[in-house]
């Protein structure tokens, strides 16, 4: 069985979960914080980054998110596509995953950073505005690139739902979520959440879709699960 060793609110991660769950492929995953000494020496033996995700497959052990959604769409069960069959298609999925980890990550980042684990009179006001500034302009330049399609990229779920869907989500869980402005990404997150992998995948902290979110607490989540032998 398939061992991803991760964060659960880390998006690389929620990103090669969603892939798993949506290729209906078995698989285990099991918490692992890399500040705390434990986490860092259990990481040595699989990364030279020493980040999370890790996935472990028998003998194939992989470190970086975009080679091991990739290497699922490989796997994934009968029926089941997550790399459209059209070159350009697959190229497009390619570039909106590219896109998610490099420009919409960090756009991002102050603003999780200084809402998570923080009470609201600690936040830095300026960061968080910088920060929903840079995200607007990510929604404004997918907003083009979805153009009222359903999908990213060819026909069906693909990788750049895979990348974006957990930036979506931590963007809404920390009130920054898809603005009216931009109707079809507010329509396409909509569908994504209504799908089983969404829920399924979900961060154990955040609320449910359709569940009323819960009381922002400073407390960190306590990381659960064994890890496999190393």
């Amino acid at each position: 069985m398939i061992q991803i060793l991760g964060k659960p609110e880390c998006p690389f991660c929620w990103k090669v979960r969603l892939a798993l769950s949506e290729a209906a492929l078995p698989h285990q995953s099991s918490a692992i914080d890399p500040a705390t000494p434990e986490g860092r020496e259990i990481l040595a033996h699989h990364s030279p980054q020493g980040t999370v995700p890790v996935m472990v497959d028998g003998e194939v052990t992989l470190w970086e998110s975009s080679i091991m959604v990739e290497y699922v769409a490989d796997l994934k069960g009968p029926g089941i596509e997550l790399r459209p069959g059209n070159a350009g298609d697959h190229a497009r999925a390619r570039s909106t995953q590219y896109y998610s980890d490099r420009i919409v990550g960090p756009s991002l980042r102050a603003v999780v950073f200084e809402k998570r684990n923080k009470h609201e009179n600690e936040w830095n006001a300026e960061r968080i505005r910088e920060s929903t500034n840079g995200w607007l302009g990510c929604q404004d330049h997918l907003e083009k690139v979805l153009d009222g399609r359903d999908f990213f990229a060819g026909d069906g779920f693909s990788i750049a739902e895979c990348a974006l869907i957990p930036r979506f989500g931590l963007a809404e869980r920390y009130g920054v979520g898809v603005t009216t402005k931009f109707p079809s990404l507010v329509r396409w997150f909509a569908a994504m959440k209504a799908r089983p992998s969404y829920a399924a995948t979900l961060p154990e902290t955040f609320p449910k879709p359709g569940m009323p979110d819960a009381e922002t607490t400073t407390e960190k989540p306590r990381f659960r699960g064994m890890v496999p032998p190393t």
